[in-house]
């Protein structure tokens, strides 16, 4: 599996409408390898804020598998001033996976977070990446959201996107199912927010999820 982190604070893989970020998700793809991509809120002032992000973006996704940014993220490439919702949260999941993606998680903070899935034969094609440790049927055609998990105490937020990222891929990885991922992405972040080391989750936590 590759997960690239991020790609707006990688001006060089973004230079020139991104063919150096196409490039390397392709000769991923090619290779059998699962890829990953997040996202991060466009700062105004970097060296990417010039580019064309309603075009370019799902030309990026497109050649992704798993997609995992916050609903702030798409917001500053899409439709900057839409505030954060669940609603919100799923409307960027479907738009995600209409541009090609596999799975696509989007985090709405303290609103919760979405996940939807593609078809069984886009999601056949990410798993033949990871040896198909994750069950097909499972997570074809899904569409579940959750609620946040509340954290104890705050810490600092810095890290809660990437560990909800990592939580996702490790449930991928260890063949789980899409409500226990889902579950495990928001339980990742709340552990990092509260200044804890996140840890894998039951194979079968209780869910709060609908179809």
């Amino acid at each position: 599996m590759l997960h690239v982190g991020d790609p707006p604070m990688l001006p060089a893989l973004l230079d020139d409408d991104a063919p150096a970020l196409m490039a390397l998700l392709e000769r991923a793809r090619a290779a059998g390898v699962t890829t990953s991509l997040d996202l991060v809120v466009i700062d105004p002032a970097s060296p990417v804020a010039g580019l064309d992000w309603p075009t370019l973006l799902p030309r990026i996704v497109e050649r992704g598998d798993v997609l995992s940014p916050r609903v702030d993220d798409l917001t500053s490439a899409r439709t900057p001033g839409a505030q954060p919702s669940l609603e919100l949260a799923q409307q960027h999941a479907g738009a995600l996976v209409g541009w090609g993606a596999a799975v696509a998680v989007v985090s709405a903070g303290p609103h919760g977070a979405a996940l939807h899935t593609g078809d069984r034969d886009r999601v056949a094609r990410m798993l033949l990446g990871s040896r198909g440790g994750a069950c097909i049927e499972q997570w074809a055609d899904r569409s579940l959201t959750t609620a946040a998990v509340v954290p104890n105490r705050i810490v600092s937020t810095n890290g809660a996107g990437d560990a909800a990222s990592a939580g996702l891929l490790s449930a991928l990885l260890r063949g789980l199912g899409p409500e226990v991922a889902l579950h495990q992405t928001v339980h990742a972040a709340a552990a990092v927010i509260e200044g804890s080391r996140p840890r894998p989750l039951p194979d079968e936590p209780a869910t709060d999820h609908h179809d």
